[in-house]
């Protein structure tokens, strides 16, 4: 999906109401600004530490006003654990 297009949804989402937005940090990584959701939590993270930074930073954006808290959380005996650490 083109960025602009992702923009525009989750504009839409905002304005409906939207409390909690779900995403595949590939699907954020660029193109689109949270700063309406400071607290950022990963379950998977992949293995492309480039597309994770980039996640991450989304709502660390200018104009943002409240603290930004970034999570991950990881599962032991798995390879989400291998891969975080």
């Amino acid at each position: 999906m083109p960025p602009e297009r992702a923009e525009a949804w989750y504009e839409r989402q905002l304005k409906a109401g939207m409390q909690v937005c779900i995403a595949h940090p590939r699907l954020v990584a660029t193109g689109l600004d949270l700063l309406h959701f400071p607290n950022i939590f990963f379950y998977e993270s992949g293995y492309s530490v480039y597309v994770l930074r980039q996640a991450s930073r989304r709502s660390w954006r200018i104009g943002q006003k409240q603290p930004v808290r970034v999570k991950y959380f990881c599962l032991r005996r798995t390879m989400q654990e291998n891969c975080s650490g």
